[in-house]
Parts: C-alpha cells; structure tokens; sequence
C-alpha cells in the first residue's frame, strides 16, 4: 500500500466513523468515498502519452552534436534545439533548394516549425545559441553592402531636390518649360528605377503579416521569422481573424513558394516570384490550447503547415552544473549553417535515388491509410494531408545539412529519406498532442474539461448524470459525454464503479483517481 493510498484510506476511515456509514450503504442512499478494492495506478497525461524524444540520431553530425551539446548544457529536451536547428538550416537555406519528389511535384526546402515549452525553459539562451550564426551572416551582409547603401542614400537624396527644384522651374513656365518637364520625366524615373537597397535581412521575429510582404519583397524573397516568443505572432494573427482581417497570404505562399504581389503606397507594385518564408517559434502551451478555436486559421491551412513539437518539461528538475559546449562541436555547427548561407543553390531541384522513393511512396501510403475513419489521423485530417510533403522538405534540410561545404549531389539518399520518415514520426506523434491542447481532438478536449470539473468540485465520486448536469454548456446530450469518460477512463483518471456496488439508482457511476481530489491532478 502506498503513503498516499495509506492517508486517503485513513481519512475515509475516519469518516465513515464520524458518519456512522460504509461505503455504498443501501440504507444510507449513495455514499462513496471512492476507496477501490485495489490501489490506483499513476493517471497518464491528457496530452503528453507516448510523446517520443526528438530523434537527434536523425540529424547530421555537425547538427546533432551541436543540439546534443545546447540541450545538455541549457537543461532543456533535445526537442527545442533539434526542432530549432531544423528551422535554422530552413532559414540558412533560403528557398534556394527544391526536392522534386517526382515530375510535377515540387516542394521547397522550407519548413514552419513551432515548440511548446513553458516559462522558465530558457528557449532565450537556446535560440541564441542556434540562430546565432544566423545573426552573425546577416552582420557580414550588412557590413558589405553599407558602402553602396550610403552611396544610394546620398544619390537618392541629391534627385530627390534635383527633381523638387526641376517640379519648381516647370512650375513657372516660361520658354524652358518643356526642358524642365522632360528633366523631371527622367529624374522621376530614376528615382523609381534605382532606390535606395534596403539593409540585409535574414531574420525578423515581432512582424505584422504587412510587414513580412514588406521585407519578402526588400530581400528578394527570402526571409525567416524566428522567435522565443513566437506566441505573439499568434496571438496578432488571430486578432488580424476575429476583426475580420486576417491576411494570411503572405504566410500561406510563402510556405509554398507562390508568386505574392506586394502593392506599396509610394512606388509600383512588386511581384515576388518564389518566396521563401521560414518560420520557428517558440510559444507557451497556453497559447496552442484553443489555436482550433479560430476557424479562419484553420480553415485557410496555416495551422496544418505546422511542424509542432511538445515536448517533456524540465523544469524543478535542472541541477545548474550543464557541460559546457565544446568549442569544436560549436565551430563546426557555426561553420555548416555559414556554408549554406552562402551556398550558391542549383536550379535542378533534388530528387529522390531508385531506394529512397520507394521509401517516400511508402510512407506516404501509410498515412493516407491513417486518415481513414478510426485511423491514427482520423483527426488530424488537415496536418496529415501535409505530411508526407513535409517529410520530403525535411529530407532536402537533411540533405543539404550533410553535405554543407562541399559540392551537394542531386540525388536525396536512402539514408536519408529515412531519417526524415524518422523526424516525420516523430511529427506526427506531437501533432496529435499539439492538437490535443488546440482542442482538435474531441475526445480529448471534453476529457479535459471534465478534470477540470472534478479538480474544482474536489469530487471523489460522480456519475454521468452529475457530469452531465454540471457541464451542459459542452456536452448538450448526455450521450456526448460517452467518448470523454472512456478516454479519462483508459487514463487512469476515473474507475466505473461495477452495477452491483452501486448506491441508489443503477446510473454510469465513476470513482476519482486520488490525484484530482487530493489537489495533485496533472493534466
């Protein structure tokens, strides 16, 4: 018997003494203390069953050390700088890769990725250290080009009164009319040919959907938004949706690589042919929980670009004495992510060798046999349907990530398709919990709103009329709640109470694991 299981007993013992009743007395009516015959085991998560480690073995050496190396010193699961470090050769990369999975199918090298990790999980020093070379690449481009930047500023500003004094002389007439009108033609023209180069940017992080178009247009289509405190860009997104304004072209053909025109107030509209957007974020599970709540978001396929992670929680259980990164790990890392920032790409997309295609078909059958009634996406119909291209993105970042620095075959290996098939799996399982948290499962969501009930009303026992009555704002039939108390059930959380030990009437009776009511439930 356990401590916790003796102290429970005792409290019910002397209970039943103060009350002068037994458990499931027929003259008494229904008293249950919920004492089972047998010992509770400990209740599984709502949302964190069977969730797998991120599969470091997955990544490339001079990633996968690197992430090793950052989760150990840091504290923290392997999952946020291995998801991360994803997002950075995405970024690194800029559009510049293709996979050709087979004719006519296309999908670039870009990748949406977004971590659940809670305050106090360091993600600050984590993305500091992985976008780090990032920030220095984006130094050295800015550092090149301020010379010609000053240059068009200067030049900018001498047409810009060059035109204002040739508007004036026009202005006044007289016989050189026509020479100042054509004086302006050409200076206008200039003026709009040759604007000033906007400063070099491979990273941006509080950005409106405006303002992403805006810098996708100034840097030629390449951009990545990388943020520890990515619920921000959410939190505007859905704001941009209740108000009836959401914009999310931007990120929808940025994720594709679809033409995007930009229309700007003060010159002529621009066409960016293939964007490239990659996004990593890092946000509060609080900020995930309800995400599904928001049609639009969903409905228009932001959310199913996704690759989630959500991970194990470490905090309260950090020593503060991590190794330290060593330094050849780091310059290797460094070095790869410097290499694909200035890899030149190749206009022949990559594709798959005669063993790794039957791999990709392979997997991607499965899934498609998962999206079935009752099968393992049956409710993630949206993300599924991405998947498989997802996992051919993740094998171009695998590719292009192994052989950083030197010449990169066109041929996508075995190997390789498989650890992405590896990274896929391992998407797929967090999907479930991420969507979990959205509320997108519905036998999750009304189970958890269920332990939310019973860890207010501190009930040891209930019964189905009882959930029903008190939760009718949720579950308007009775017989909605039949999916939510067979998956608190199989969780361990509850326990059907047998008809023949059942006081009073013979109503669906449950017993309360004694986490929820002795005020330890976890969800």
């Amino acid at each position: 018997m356990t401590a916790t299981y003796g102290r429970v007993l005792e409290a019910a013992q002397r209970e039943l003494a103060r009350h002068g009743t037994r458990r499931n007395s027929p003259q008494n009516g229904a008293v249950s203390l919920a004492l089972p015959p047998q010992e509770w085991e400990p209740p599984t998560p709502l949302h964190l069953e069977n969730v797998p480690d991120f599969p470091v073995s997955a990544l490339p050496a001079s990633l996968g050390q690197y992430v090793e190396a950052v989760a150990a010193f840091a504290e923290v699961p392997a999952d946020l700088p291995g998801v991360l470090a994803l997002a950075v050769v995405s970024a690194a990369v800029g559009g510049r890769a293709r996979v050709e999975v087979r004719p006519g199918y296309v999908e670039p090298v870009t990748l949406f990725v977004a971590v659940a990790v809670p305050p106090g999980e360091r993600k600050s020093a984590v993305f500091t250290a992985l976008t780090r070379p990032l920030h220095d690449e984006e130094a050295r481009l800015l550092q090149r080009a301020a010379p010609d930047i000053a240059e068009a500023r200067s030049r900018f500003r001498v047409r810009e009164k060059e035109l204002a004094n040739a508007e004036r002389k026009a202005a006044e007439g007289g016989s050189d009319r026509q020479k100042w009108d054509s004086a302006c033609r050409d200076l206008a023209r200039l003026i709009r040919e040759e604007p000033v180069p906007a400063e070099p940017r491979l990273i941006a992080a509080d950005v409106t959907p405006e303002q992403v178009a805006h810098l996708l247009a100034e840097q030629g289509g390449r951009l990545a938004i990388l943020s520890p405190e990515g619920g921000e860009l959410f939190g505007l997104l859905r704001r941009y949706s209740r108000s009836g304004a959401a914009n999310f072209e931007v990120f929808l053909k940025g994720h594709a690589g679809d033409q995007i025109r930009v229309d700007r107030r003060s010159s002529a509209p621009v066409s960016i042919p293939n964007p490239a957007l990659t996004v990593g974020l890092a946000v509060q599970p609080s900020v995930i929980r309800g995400l599904m709540c928001d049609q639009d978001l969903r409905d228009r396929g932001l959310l199913a670009r996704f690759l989630y992670s959500v991970p194990a929680v470490r905090v309260g259980h950090r020593t503060f004495d991590g190794p330290a990164i060593p330094s050849a790990v780091t310059r290797r890392y460094e070095e790869a992510v410097t290499a694909l920032c200035a890899w030149g790409g190749q206009a022949t997309p990559f594709t798959f060798d005669a063993e790794a295609l039957p791999c990709w078909y392979y997997f991607a059958r499965v899934v498609e046999l998962g999206r079935q009634p009752g099968g393992r996406f049956a409710a993630l119909l949206d993300w599924s349907g991405k998947l498989p291209g997802l996992v051919a993105r993740l094998a171009g970042v695998l590719h292009v990530a192994s052989h950083a620095g030197g010449v990169i075959p066109e041929n996508i290996t075995v190997d390789t398709i498989r650890a992405a098939v590896s990274l896929g799996e391992y998407a797929a399982d967090h999907a479930r919990a991420a969507h979990a948290l959205m509320g997108a499962d519905p036998a999750q969501e009304g189970a958890r709103i269920l332990l939310d009930w019973l860890e207010r009303t501190v009930r040891q026992t209930f019964t189905k009329r009882d959930a029903h009555s008190a939760n009718r704002g949720h579950f308007p039939r009775a017989d909605a709640l039949s999916d939510p108390l067979a998956e608190l059930e199989s969780r361990g959380w509850i326990r059907a109470i047998p008809i023949e030990a059942r006081a009073g009437r013979p109503s669906e009776q449950y017993d309360v694991h004694p986490d929820v009511w002795m005020g330890d439930g976890n969800d």
